[in-house]
């Protein structure tokens, strides 16, 4: 992979564990960790075989050490390999299954652009489980607001929202605060109009199913008072 690749690769890594809230270090401080799961993996090959399931987990955190130090491919490789041994041993809407095709989709495909196999990848998440979706395009929204790439962001936290309305309830009382993260993206990508509409919205639904006394009201109304000045720096979750 030419170094230049690398560095771009590198940003996208920081963009992720930015989004998750954890420092990131060095590419050589995944180093050790990808020695010993290599031999980890060598001794599990030549003890159960290269087809057996629970070399599944060894590959997933061996695809994380590759995924830290920016190498796309061997990441994409490591993942490949486990996803197809659980694909054949694993139940449909399996945790470790579902996790696998969100790292393939979110960590891999998007940033490799290859959309057309990280789209294929979230429908067959939301097929399997559409709360774990949502979830996951969150995730994908939270990174590209870490590259400050708020297009992006709205695309996928809107979509989030649409399921977690339809599988919640458009009344359920996390809505609120999803309406409030997805103002504030649209804020940060030059809509203000959108902004405040779906900030009014926020407060109007927070007030009827939270409370007006309730604290997740009082930091929506706080927001939606900012926003319709100037200087608003409102957040997501």
């Amino acid at each position: 992979m030419p170094k230049s690749d690398n560095k771009k690769n590198l940003k996208y890594v920081e963009a992720f564990y930015g989004a998750n809230g954890q420092a990131y270090g060095e590419p050589a401080d995944y180093t050790w960790h990808q020695f010993i799961l290599t031999k980890e993996l060598q001794d599990k090959e030549d003890s159960l075989g290269k087809e057996h399931a629970e070399l599944s987990d060894t590959l997933h955190k061996l695809a994380l050490t590759y995924f830290a130090q920016g190498e796309f491919g061997q990441a994409e490789e490591h993942w490949q390999r486990a996803h197809e041994l659980q694909e054949s041993n694993l139940v449909k809407d399996d945790p470790s299954l579902l996790e696998t095709k969100r790292c393939l989709a979110i960590l891999i495909y998007f940033p490799l652009k290859k959309e057309g196999e990280a789209e294929k990848m979230l429908r067959e998440i939301g097929e399997r489980n559409k709360i774990f979706l949502a979830e996951t395009l969150n995730d994908l929204s939270a990174i590209y607001v870490q590259q400050k790439e708020f297009a992006k962001a709205v695309k996928f936290y809107g979509q989030a929202l649409e399921i977690w309305q339809t599988e919640l309830g458009a009344e359920h009382i996390a809505i609120p605060d999803m309406l409030d993260n997805l103002a504030s993206l649209h804020y940060h990508q030059g809509d203000l109009a959108q902004a405040q509409s779906l900030s009014k919205k926020a407060l109007d639904l927070a007030q009827k199913v939270l409370g007006a006394d309730h604290p997740g009201t009082t930091k929506i109304n706080s927001n939606y008072a900012i926003m319709n000045k100037t200087g608003f720096a409102g957040g997501t979750n």
